[in-house]
């Protein structure tokens, strides 16, 4: 049963970073006659100020002012 469970965890750990990897690699490749994806922008990045405000006193239980 050890010998089972530790193939699996084995597994786990080279798919967990080959999922990365792949997807970086994927990345960079480029398409000719494709535009770039410009639309596709980073959500946590065009938070506004008070979302994020609001987030870390959620977090850390400090009142707004």
């Amino acid at each position: 049963m050890a010998n089972y469970v530790k193939s699996y965890n084995i597994w786990i750990w080279v798919v967990s970073i080959l999922i990365p990897v792949v997807v970086a690699i994927l990345f960079m490749i480029r398409i000719p006659n494709v535009a770039p994806l410009d639309f596709a922008k980073n959500p946590f990045l065009t938070s506004s100020k008070e979302t994020v405000g609001k987030e870390v006193s959620d977090l850390y239980h400090i009142p707004l002012l």
